[in-house]
């Protein structure tokens, strides 16, 4: 999956990913450098997509920079 996210992201911005536990379940983690730049979590239900959780927002994404 990361790899997939990462691609269409599109390979010339530098964004980095890892697969990381929130909330109880697993979440990518795109990074521009050291800075956190978003959080994705997908629900998958009967192998599709049931869901999608993104935090996009600097302002919600501070404590993600502070660690």
């Amino acid at each position: 999956m990361s790899d997939v996210l990462v691609n269409l992201m599109g390979p010339a911005t530098g964004f980095t990913s890892t697969v990381v536990d929130v909330n109880g379940a697993p979440a990518m983690v795109f990074r521009d450098g050291s800075r956190v730049a978003a959080v994705l979590n997908l629900r998958i239900q009967f192998r599709r997509v049931a869901g999608l959780w993104a935090v996009l927002n600097p302002d919600k994404l501070r404590h993600w920079n502070t660690r």
